[in-house]
């Protein structure tokens, strides 16, 4: 998500205690068009930044998947590995739709109207449920849910939530922006993107009824933690979030809990970063964001949206060569 605040040719490493970012190029991979970009721990500034790498990595994919579809969610169904983008305005968060595509060909299997944005996706008994939210301009915004048939036509959406239902509304309103849901042993959460409240939790098991659990991540009015990619594995959650790193970029990092209420931050570099020191007119813009992944044929594949913040965005995609434990244990071993 841009506006109010998911590679290309090469990458920088943001890093927190270490060398400046600017000053670290990563090599190439033997792979064509891909770039490298390492989990790292917090180090010593007296350490060298060759010394921080760590492998295997996750490698950003050159070009864009998609130039006019923004937020993106991977899904494995029957099968195969795909995507649904959330369509809408480039500077507007009204849903116009939803585009089903394959992954790895790009080729378009449906595009269904949906008035729901800024979604997330999860595969249910054989069936594809969609969650997003209705128009985030207006105080009274909700959460919605469908399920898709067949040729992938969205049901009627369900509303399962609106703002300032379930907490006090503060600084004179409140919207809903992204959404993620994840499977639990008893049931599904679902974080939600809040103005006022921060990153808040939700729990059902039935997917019509939801209450708050938990306690919401970053509710500090001086800190930004958006655009969350929520996944719960053997007893933890990990939680991707877009956070300001202070220097007129945002960045994808990771944080862990097994509550949702106390969180480890990973503290070395971001998970996914635009190049830093860039201009406006470059493609990698001033922020990477909105990650969604999914595992396929032992390998953890991603998409994100790059953007300026401000006018522009691209979906582009990456992929991890490893399985999704595999990836978490590089963060937090």
């Amino acid at each position: 998500m841009f506006g109010t605040k998911q590679v290309g040719r090469r990458d920088f490493l943001k890093l927190t205690g270490a060398a400046s970012a600017s000053a670290l190029l990563l090599p190439a991979m033997a792979t064509p068009a891909l770039s490298l970009l390492a989990p790292q721990q917090a180090q010593a500034s007296s350490v060298s930044s060759a010394a921080m790498i760590t492998l295997p990595s996750l490698h950003k994919r050159a070009g864009n998947y998609s130039t006019n579809e923004y937020e993106t969610s991977l899904l494995v169904y029957e099968g195969e590995l795909l995507t649904i983008a959330f369509l809408r305005d480039i500077t507007r968060f009204t849903g116009l739709g939803i585009r089903v595509r394959r992954f790895f060909s790009g080729a378009l299997l449906a595009e269904n109207s949906w008035p729901g944005s800024m979604g997330s996706v999860m595969v249910i008994n054989g069936e594809i449920h969609i969650f997003g939210t209705t128009n985030d301009a207006t105080y009274g915004n909700s959460v919605i849910h469908s399920v898709l048939d067949r040729d992938f036509k969205p049901s009627t959406p369900r509303r399962l939530m609106t703002t300032g239902s379930a907490w006090t509304v503060e600084k004179g309103g409140n919207t809903f922006w992204n959404t993620e849901i994840t499977r639990v042993l008893d049931g599904y959460i679902l974080v939600v993107e809040t103005q006022a409240d921060g990153d808040v939790f939700f729990k059902s098991s039935d997917l019509i009824n939801w209450a708050p659990v938990g306690r919401s991540f970053n509710r500090n009015p001086t800190t930004y933690a958006g655009c969350p990619t929520i996944d719960f594995y053997r007893g933890t959650f990990y939680l991707t979030y877009l956070a300001d790193g202070g220097d007129g970029h945002y960045f994808t990092r990771i944080a862990r809990s097994t509550d949702l209420v106390d969180w480890e931050r990973f503290k070395g570099n971001a998970t996914l970063g635009p190049e830093v020191c860039v201009v406006t007119t470059d493609p990698d813009g001033i922020s990477a964001s909105d990650l969604s992944y999914a595992e396929y044929d032992g390998k953890t594949y991603c998409t994100y949206m790059v953007s300026d913040q401000t006018s522009w965005a691209v979906s582009r995609t990456g992929v991890y060569l490893g399985r999704i434990p595999d990836l978490y244990r590089e963060f937090f071993p």
